[in-house]
């Protein structure tokens, strides 16, 4: 944390209450961690780093730098957490300082940051905030509080699942320091009256926002009896509170009350947000707690070796867990970080009962476009995960990836697999419904240890699918393409998968690692352009109708209400452009895979179900024209 020039004495406090007083006993980690990496190595102060995850899978992180004299928000990015591209700096002074970033996204697949700025001549501070469509070009900067010479600083951001904008900041507005939330409802270009959340005769600072899959907001922020020590004082502990809109706000629980400094408070979760926990600053390390058990014993997350404050947590698997902080080294105050390789300490989430899931189903029936019927379940599913739905182009034989689990992504992100996935096929019945199912008689769409999916057979009967058996092979564990039993030349170290083969136009389509539609064709390998892949966002799972001219794709762009991916389509305008992807089918949670008869006349597709304890399971359904 650091506010400016003027209030360099209470800066330089920080490492040393946080550090020094615990000089009596070293504290580790308690949690299997990976060695700290030096993210920057830049002469001066680089402090308060901030994590986000892309819906493409990039990795964000911004914090402030004072290399150029002034304070100025910086960037680095990365695809894994280990290897960090160059930095680039997306704020700049220009006659004030600039601290304490948080970033965020929308479903739009936008970007979000907000900032706190203090004017150079004036010493006034205020709430800045600017957007940027690709994470890299910069709107105009917002200032979205009022100048005030007390204090309006150290805001966070949270994209809500309504597709709003919110802000906690802490102000002096009131005469001391209170904690505020200030809402955007369009995308940052105007912001409602700020709400004040806390009205204690302490101060109340470094406020923390985030949301709960069943929209529920949740603030954590440091209390502390206002004294020279600031948020540093003996008397500082964590409260936090809750809030359905958030606009009326739960009286404040206290998760720390000690004769510790407790402070800079971070609330994350695990990555299904079926449990969320705070983490906070304290003279002995970094600790946290599940917010579901206040009473739990906390754990060291940062511990008194490597030290530092200002810890970022941020959710890659369930058993891997990015964690980035303030250090420092000879040349200043830096940014580090290094993976938790030990899964959190979630509650344990009971089995879904099958009436269970068909009440949650019922409660989220996905939507669809003009010109198409309510959704049809498929019978031949069962308890277990099903995915990657063709239906063959007479209508007749249904193909699907089944993996013998109910949580495909659980178990992915536990590693421990009931079972390999395999290729299986459902044969038309007379009243038109699919309810047996077995296994495909193709050997190499259903061998053991290898997984195979995205099935799709061409006009000539030739078989195109994806598979690890390469990868497991030669120990990439990487996905290639197939025809038949041919591994395709172009495949590389990339996960290449979801392929489309069009006879119209001998052209083939796939997905790389469920993010990007490239088209293998003429010998070449290419990436299509927007707007089937759009900056920001996901693109992935292609499939074109017999003549090439339409191409339905699965894609997270966020202009309808999803929280996750959803069916498009776009028509062909000439061999390599077109049209601007429309909606066909959304969910809740999120629907792909679709597949269509010859005839257009049927889709099939594959819809994505969570359970409110985070369960999640996947099923095949049908739609019609109407």
């Amino acid at each position: 944390m650091k506010k400016a020039s003027a209030f360099v004495v209470l800066l330089v406090l920080i490492p040393i209450v946080l550090v020094t007083q615990c000089k009596s006993k070293e504290y580790p980690p308690d949690y299997k961690t990976t060695t700290p990496i030096l993210i920057t190595d830049i002469e001066g102060n680089n402090e308060d780093p901030f994590l986000l995850r892309a819906k493409d899978g990039t990795i964000y992180l911004v914090w402030f730098s004072e290399r150029s004299g002034n304070a100025d928000i910086y960037m680095k990015t990365s695809k894994d957490g280990k290897i960090w591209s160059e930095h680039t700096v997306i704020i700049k002074g220009g006659g004030a300082s600039n601290f304490y970033p948080s970033l965020a996204q929308t479903k739009d697949g936008k970007f979000h940051l907000t900032w706190f700025r203090i004017d150079a001549k004036s010493k006034t501070f205020s709430i800045c905030y600017t957007n940027s469509d690709d994470g890299t070009k910069w709107g105009k900067t917002q200032a979205i509080t009022p100048r005030h010479k007390g204090y309006n600083w150290v805001p966070t951001i949270v994209a809500a699942k309504d597709g709003s904008i919110w802000i906690a900041f802490s102000s002096g507005r009131t005469g001391n320091k209170d904690v505020f939330v200030v809402q955007s409802k369009d995308g940052g270009k105007t912001w409602q009256e700020p709400i004040q959340v806390t009205k204690h005769k302490n101060h109340d600072d470094l406020p923390n926002i985030a949301q709960k899959p069943d929209g529920t907001f949740l603030i954590v922020w440091t209390n502390y009896v206002p004294e020279k020590a600031d948020y540093l004082s003996k008397t500082a502990d964590i409260y936090y509170a809750t809030s359905k809109e958030g606009k009326i706000w739960s009286e404040p629980i206290a998760i720390t009350k000690d004769n510790y400094t407790d402070t800079i408070p971070e609330i994350f979760s695990n990555l299904g947000q079926s449990e969320f926990f705070v983490a906070w600053c304290s003279p002995n390390g970094v600790w946290d707690l599940p917010l579901s058990d206040l009473k739990a014993v906390p754990k060291h997350l940062l511990g008194s070796k490597p030290g530092g404050y200002s810890p970022r947590v941020l959710p890659l698997t369930d058993k891997d867990y990015l964690v980035a902080w303030t250090g420092s080294n000879k040349k200043g105050k830096q940014i580090y970080s290094y993976h938790i390789k030990k899964p959190y300490r979630c509650k344990k989430e009971e089995s879904v009962s099958a009436q269970e899931w068909s009440q949650i189903r019922s409660e989220d029936i996905a939507q669809t476009g003009p010109g198409w019927s309510t959704p049809i379940y498929i019978e031949s599913n069962d308890e277990n995960w099903e995915d990657g739905v063709y239906i063959s182009g007479n209508g007749k034989k249904l193909y699907f990836t089944y993996y013998p689990g109910q949580d495909l992504l659980a178990d992915f992100a536990a590693e421990k697999f009931a079972g390999d996935l395999n290729v299986y096929v459902s044969e038309k019945e007379q009243d038109g419904q699919f309810r047996t199912k077995r296994k495909c008689d193709q050997y190499y769409l259903s061998e053991n240890i290898f997984s195979e999916g995205g099935t799709m057979i061409a006009p000539n009967g030739d078989i195109y699918y994806h598979s690890n058996r390469q990868g497991v092979e030669d120990n990439s564990y990487d996905t290639d393409i197939y025809r038949n039993e041919e591994r395709l030349e172009f495949n590389d170290e990339e996960e290449d998968q979801n392929p489309h083969y069009c006879s119209a136009s001998d052209e083939l389509y796939f997905d790389v690692r469920d993010k990007e539609i490239w088209i293998y064709k003429n010998g070449k390998k290419q990436k299509m352009p927007p707007p089937i892949n759009k900056p920001g966002s996901s693109s992935f799972q292609p499939f074109l109708t017999p003549d090439g001219k339409t191409m339905y794709l699965t894609t997270n762009r966020g202009d309808i209400p999803s929280q996750g991916p959803a069916i498009y389509r776009s028509q062909r305008i000439n061999e390599d452009d077109w049209t601007e992807p429309e909606p066909v089918v959304w969910s809740k949670i999120g629907v792909g895979e679709g597949t269509l008869t010859d005839d257009g006349q049927q889709l099939f597709f594959i819809q994505l179900f969570r359970s409110p304890t985070g369960k999640y399971t996947s099923d095949m359904y049908y739609i019609k024209r109407q």
